[in-house]
């Protein structure tokens, strides 16, 4: 009798665990990925923590409590949900469906809807980024450096000066001496010691040369000064032919820099984005809060659309863009490379775009400018390009901190770079030559 009650105890406890574990299957949601497919899919229309062509995003899940599914129905086919006639969908339609249209079906599946909601429970907004400081090679800024500059020539025509009148001096006592004159007054000593420097000490070639040294050195730390920024455009803001507010897109709607400049991640240059992209709001967003039609109407022109008609004719011609960022033909710098393998911020060398009503250069973008990012910056070593070369370029300095502590063999390279030494670009060759010209 015990043994078949333990039997159906155990068969019931089977199947019950069985149903638990069917009807609640483990998903492993990946908000990495679910930013990708963000980026991707949303950020055209929707912001997380602000209302954009569509509603934010940040408390999406609190919205739809109890409707998971619908949701999930409702991006991959909207107009279906539409029929169901759900209150809350209705309430949603009535406030945007007449300023946005409705949605269009996304194609994304289950997973990545649930990588793309577990991506925006954990976003932070960014924090704002650190006021930029003009500085040299040096670490100086350049008040700094003018001043020091400055200094130093005052201090060199102060000894060459004193020299000068020591020489003057020696060389009347030595007249005085010989002639057996009577000592001069105090001021007769000084005229006297500048007229006999002028007449008997230094020729007229001499004279020419020394005032015209003395007026012509603060000038050439003048010129030296501004030849150090002889084709730097810092605070460069050109007049574009489309009036773009980044303060507007990257700012208060909060636009990925990447949805734009799409080829930051993929190639050396970030690219100026096509009419195509702006066409994904635009087609829908046919006025501006500063500018009404006027600026948007250029984009149309420029796509062949008719705002009216909702059509393409077809006919187009470019957007003559001014670029703003110049860097010399020898200077070779990869995006790619800082964005994907550095994992830089855009905000890093392009300053707060998202508070420029027109976009300027901030950064200096000068030789010495790069060199002291790469002196200062350290190598993130997770999830980076470099972990492939670890044992190369680590390999010595690794060994020897094994052979100073045996008693740590368990720890591997990657901790050892991570924990007990710093590695900054210049540690990797970021200093040599042939890394920015070629």
């Amino acid at each position: 009798m015990l043994r078949n009650r333990l039997s159906s105890a155990l068969r019931s406890l089977l199947a019950l665990s069985f149903i638990v574990f069917t009807a609640t299957p483990i998903i492993a949601q990946d908000a990495a990925n679910g930013e990708n497919v963000f980026k991707a899919v949303c950020a055209s229309c929707h912001m997380i923590d602000k209302d954009m062509t569509g509603p934010k995003l940040m408390d999406v899940t609190d919205r739809w409590a109890g409707k998971e599914e619908l949701l999930k129905q409702w991006i991959k086919n909207p107009s279906e949900v539409k029929k169901l006639g759900d209150p809350y969908v209705t309430e949603l339609l009535q406030k945007w469906e007449p300023k946005s249209g409705l949605m269009a079906a996304q194609a994304v599946n289950d997973a990545e809807i649930d990588d793309i909601l577990a991506y925006i429970a954990a976003y932070v907004p960014p924090a704002p980024p650190k006021e930029e400081v003009k500085e040299n090679g040096n670490g100086l800024t350049f008040d700094e450096m003018s001043l020091a500059l400055l200094l130093v020539v005052g201090i060199l025509l102060v000894i060459l000066i004193m020299l000068l009148g020591l020489k003057a001096k020696l060389g009347k006592a030595i007249a005085l001496k010989e002639e057996g004159e009577a000592k001069p007054s105090f001021i007769g000593e000084i005229i006297a010691d500048i007229k006999y420097f002028i007449t008997e000490q230094m020729n007229p070639t001499i004279l020419v040369l020394t005032i015209g040294g003395i007026v012509t050195l603060p000038v050439l730390v003048i010129v030296f000064l501004n030849i150090q920024d002889l084709g730097s455009q810092q605070g460069y803001a050109p007049d574009q032919p489309i009036k773009f507010s980044h303060k507007l897109h990257a700012g208060k709607y909060n636009i990925d820099c990447q949805y734009c400049h799409t080829g930051v991640e993929k190639s050396k240059n970030a690219n100026i984005p096509s009419a195509n992209i702006c066409m994904n709001c635009h087609k829908v967003v046919q006025s501006g809060p500063t500018y009404g039609t006027e600026e948007i109407a250029k984009i149309y022109a420029a796509i062949g659309f008719d705002p009216d008609k909702q059509t393409y004719s077809g006919q187009t011609k470019p957007i003559e863009w001014v670029r703003i960022h110049n860097l010399p033909d020898h200077v070779n710098f990869n995006h790619q490379q800082h964005v994907v393998a550095g994992n830089l911020d855009c905000e890093n060398c392009h300053g707060n775009v998202r508070e420029m009503e027109v976009v300027q250069q901030v950064s200096l973008l000068e030789m010495g400018w790069c060199i002291n990012c790469h002196r200062e910056t350290e190598v993130a070593i997770d999830n980076n390009f470099y972990q492939e070369h670890y044992q190369q370029v680590f390999e010595d300095d690794y060994n020897q901190f094994i052979k100073d502590n045996p008693k740590k063999q368990d720890v591997g390279i990657k901790e050892f770079v991570k924990e007990h030494k710093r590695y900054t670009i210049a540690d990797l060759g970021g200093l040599e030559c042939q890394r920015c010209h070629y």
